[in-house]
């Protein structure tokens, strides 16, 4: 990852379409897969074209395709923080200043029956970094928050893991909390009630590790769309986890 670590299960890099009577199209991807990427788009979008790039993270990983998404879409705008656009100068030699939209904690951008509220995220894990709520699915789209290495497709051994974790930090000194695994198309309700008995076993694990866990959720929220790896959903406290 980034060229200094061996990740064996892989990494991916998530980009989403929210498809209204505007179109948003939520971050771009990795250089190497701008093909697959713009190739995605138009098959998610048949006959139409996005309205807007909403960039929430300047980092390569999610940023590398802005000026090739702008070629390729000219009509659409790019929405982001006023400091993602001064980094853009730097990374792209332009600031799009006829196509920005610079938002910031509070904005919102109208789609249609869907609707972005935009929050500032700064130094999670980059200065720049902001977070969209789409109110009406009640998905927080969250950059690089919550997400880990691995693929999408990649079930990944629980004890190493936990090994890998208590190695980094040292269970003396850190907490742990715990979140559900969220898998593309599945509701908040079914995920909850069949990995509640997986997010035991990972538990388990953790704790004999010398853990001390929580498991969490953020009030109301059902989905996170991160912005790579693996990603992460909080549904309720557990109530043995106050």
């Amino acid at each position: 990852f980034e060229g200094q670590y061996v990740v064996p299960n892989g990494i991916s890099y998530n980009s989403y379409a929210i498809i209204d009577e505007k179109i948003a199209i939520m971050d771009t991807v990795d250089v190497n897969f701008l093909d697959e990427w713009l190739a995605n788009i138009q098959a998610a979008l048949g006959d139409r074209t996005p309205d807007y790039l909403v960039v929430l993270h300047m980092e390569p990983d999610h940023s590398a395709n802005i000026f090739n998404f702008a070629k390729a879409y000219p009509e659409a705008k790019i929405v982001a923080s006023g400091l993602a656009f001064d980094m853009m100068k730097n990374f792209f030699g332009t600031d799009f200043a006829e196509k920005r939209v610079v938002v910031k904690e509070g904005s919102t951008l109208e789609l249609g029956e869907h609707t972005l509220a935009f929050v500032t995220a700064q130094m999670v894990h980059w200065p720049e970094v902001i977070m969209a709520y789409d109110t009406k699915d009640k998905v927080l789209f969250s950059a690089d928050g919550f997400g880990k290495f691995g693929g999408l497709d990649v079930e990944e051994d629980w004890a190493d893991e936990a090994r890998r974790l208590a190695s980094v930090f040292n269970p003396d000194v850190w907490e742990c909390t715990l979140s559900v695994i969220c898998e593309k198309d599945e509701s908040v309700a079914n995920s909850i009630e069949r990995q509640l008995d997986i997010i035991s076993d990972f538990r388990k694990v953790m704790e004999d590790e010398g853990f001390h866990l929580r498991v969490f959720n953020p009030a109301g929220q059902d989905d996170i769309g991160g912005g790579c790896g693996q990603l992460w959903y909080f549904q309720k406290w557990l109530k043995d986890t106050p």
